[in-house]
């Protein structure tokens, strides 16, 4: 395809390619720091942290991907570059396609496994110990085999891009070694799972918090603010489970309408799910929180309260 027909297809740069990074870049920097600050300090050493860095890079390179299959191909330049040298069927785009179907799936099952963390740490806190701590780099190597595992069908593909005369100007268009109805199935069949698991993993915290004492243990507020955190970015990963099984299904069908109109809001749909947990995460954790407002000197220190004992010795306490 010569490189006039190529611009002729290609739809100019507009806001709506250029406006998302306003709020995407200060989300990955908050991203950024706050991996950094759990790597940092031996306090976030857990499993709970893991799972979350594990969300967070996961939220990253799949806002990334879907951004180049999606909002980047709306350029012209890009639009034309990639055509020029992926016009052709080619086994270096699956990649980028690789990514955008794995890290899915390791949200999927990295958000289900942080709520029945926190399950056992509020209803089974021996549990927590014996089965999380003792055995925590099995169950890291788990989340990241067991996507593998439903996505393999993805690695074999070719792949090529097409112009077309619809919203992106230009259509990604698989040569594939599988059908295209395995990964709708494997991705359906996943979130179905995860969001079953998390709302009844969730339910059953909220009835055991509501019939029982637990909340005069010591540790109550890290462990109740632990759960709500991990309640919300449960509840965003629920959300968009649902909008994948929707979005699989109705690319099966025959109408293409119906297809056309779930796949016009999944660009805003993947901004709040990849983007939002940065700040929930930030919002809920107020360890995080004084550790970030310290780091960009937002919080005074704390000034010293002197008294006078009966002595007359002055003492100073922070």
């Amino acid at each position: 395809m010569d490189e006039s027909s190529c611009g002729e297809l290609c739809i100019s740069c507009d806001l709506n390619t250029l406006i998302p990074l306003l709020y995407t870049i200060p989300t990955f920097i908050l991203y950024f720091i706050t991996i950094r600050l759990i790597y940092k300090n031996k306090e976030f050493h857990s499993l709970f942290y893991v799972h979350y860095v594990t969300i967070a890079v996961g939220n990253c390179l799949f806002w990334i991907s879907q951004n180049i299959l999606d909002r980047l191909l709306r350029l012209t330049i890009v639009c034309s570059f990639f055509l020029e040298h992926f016009g052709e069927p080619n086994h270096w785009f699956f990649v980028i396609k690789l990514i955008y179907l794995y890290c899915p799936l390791l949200i999927f099952l990295t958000s289900t496994l942080l709520i029945l963390n926190r399950l056992t740490a509020i209803c089974f806190p021996i549990t927590l110990h014996n089965v999380w701590q003792n055995h925590q780099k099995k169950i890291v190597l788990f989340q990241f085999i067991l996507p593998i595992v439903f996505g393999f069908h993805a690695i074999p593909w070719q792949i090529s891009l097409e112009p077309v005369r619809w919203r992106t100007g230009l259509f990604v268009n698989y040569i594939t070694t599988w059908p295209h109805l395995p990964l709708g199935i494997a991705n359906s069949s996943v979130g179905a799972v995860c969001v079953f698991i998390m709302i009844i993993s969730t339910s059953y915290t909220f009835y055991i918090i509501s019939t029982t004492k637990i909340r005069s243990q010591n540790n109550k507020n890290i462990e109740f603010n632990l759960f709500l955190t991990a309640l919300f970015l449960s509840s965003i990963t629920i959300m968009f489970c649902a909008y994948q099984i929707i979005y699989f299904t109705t690319s099966q069908t025959r109408n293409r309408r119906a297809f056309y109109t779930v796949a016009k809001y999944r660009g805003p749909i993947v901004d709040v799910y990849s983007l939002l947990p940065a700040w929930v995460f930030a919002l809920f954790q107020k360890r995080i929180r004084d550790n970030l407002f310290r780091r960009f000197h937002l919080m005074k220190p704390r000034s010293p309260v002197t008294t006078t004992p009966f002595n007359q010795n002055i003492l100073i306490s922070v």
